[in-house]
């Protein structure tokens, strides 16, 4: 696997091939991704919907839509990771006018094909259209059903998720019971709070080996027993080891 960012957006391109890997289900909290399949085939279950994606296909996943993905050992994978504060923070012409320059600038590169390039910009319109729709949707669902404490918990674990909270603490900050708050958590995010704690400690994880700190101090940093049980969470979730993912970074202007 290799990482390609942008130094000044919310913008990152993740290539993948030869992996036979099993990501199993998940979600982006803070990401929208376009994916597309360069070389093989991948098949994804979406929202418990399976998807068979073939080279030359593009697919979308919204934030927090809960997804598993078997990339194959002959495949390649490109996947564009646009932030949701970038996207929602900016015109849909600023939008597109820098994500085009980031992959033109990535195929310039060599790390993406032409047609690739076209394909995710295409997904884009794509998104913009469902974007719309969900948040119609979301908005109407969150005035009937979704607590305020609820957003609270959930967003308390996105921005801090080396706190450690148990279950038991979590329900009394929901004001819910155990059993309700686990229920309505999964519901609204598509996983339980352990596992989204846990998937959000190895994303900040990646940030801080970003930003130069060590393997050491990023999994005491982040809440974990030791180096061996950071490293098993991190290949778990990322598909490549710490020190694969800190040689693996490559920055892009």
């Amino acid at each position: 696997m290799q990482y390609y960012h942008s130094k000044e957006h919310q913008l990152e391109l993740v290539k993948s091939e030869n992996l036979n890997k099993n990501f199993e289900l998940h979600n982006h909290a803070r990401h929208y991704v376009i994916s597309y399949v360069t070389r093989g085939s991948v098949e994804v279950i979406l929202n418990g919907i399976l998807h068979l994606y073939q080279a030359g296909e593009a697919f979308l996943v919204m934030p927090f839509e809960p997804h598993s993905v078997q990339v194959e050992e002959n495949t390649q994978l490109v996947s564009l990771c646009m932030g949701k504060v970038f996207l929602e923070e900016n015109t849909r012409e600023e939008t597109a006018r820098v994500i085009e320059e980031f992959l033109t600038d990535a195929m310039e590169k060599g790390i993406i094909t032409e047609e690739a390039r076209k394909s995710i910009l295409e997904r884009l319109i794509k998104l913009w259209e469902r974007s719309t729709e969900r948040n119609e949707t979301i908005d109407k669902a969150m005035k009937r059903e979704v607590e305020k404490t609820m957003e609270n918990l959930t967003q308390r674990l996105i921005d801090f998720p080396e706190e450690e909270l148990t279950i038991d603490e979590m329900a009394q900050e929901s004001a819910l019971s155990k059993y309700h708050m686990i229920r309505k958590f999964k519901q609204d995010i598509g996983l339980t709070p352990h596992q989204f704690q846990v998937q959000r400690r190895i994303r900040k994880a990646q940030d801080m080996l970003r930003d130069g700190h060590s393997i050491v101090e990023v999994s005491l940093e982040m809440g974990f027993y030791d180096q061996s049980h950071f490293s098993r969470y991190f290949q778990k979730i990322v598909g490549i080891s710490p020190m694969e993912y800190i040689a693996s970074e490559t920055k892009m202007g």
